[in-house]
């Protein structure tokens, strides 16, 4: 198709004088950037953060905030701030495991560690057998 690419919302002005970008098109771009990030389509994702960029907007990933060349800023957005965004994984995405087995986490930590013990006590015979072997 000859359009934008998916993911992306209509056209915006800006550029030439004024403020350009409105704060809610900037919250806007910056959770179909977020959208695109969850997808793990860092193309869209990229191509947005140039866009803002050129529009003055810088984006600090590290401490999730976002600042203009005149000044304004604000947090940035995560992708579930659009109400209608459920995720890669469909409905329920991320929901905290309700209906799982709430013990099943704890008990495969606890293995792991039991694991580890018996490996430690191993290692330590061992080392113990190899120190009575000298002469």
């Amino acid at each position: 198709g000859g359009g934008p690419p998916q993911g992306y919302g209509g056209g915006y002005g800006g550029g030439g004088g004024g403020r350009g970008l409105s704060d809610h098109d900037i919250r806007a771009r910056l959770i179909e950037r977020e959208k695109a990030r969850v997808a793990k389509d860092y193309r869209v994702a990229d191509d947005i953060r140039s866009e803002l960029q050129r529009e003055g907007i810088r984006i600090d990933d590290l401490n999730r905030t976002w600042s203009s060349a005149d000044g304004r800023h604000g947090p940035r957005p995560s992708a579930y701030d659009d109400p209608s965004f459920r995720g890669p994984g469909g409905p329920g995405f991320g929901g905290g495991g309700h209906g799982a087995d709430p013990d099943r986490h704890r008990d495969r930590s606890r293995s792991r560690s039991r694991g580890r013990r018996r490996r430690d006590r191993s290692a330590s015979k061992d080392s113990a057998k190899s120190g009575d072997k000298e002469d």
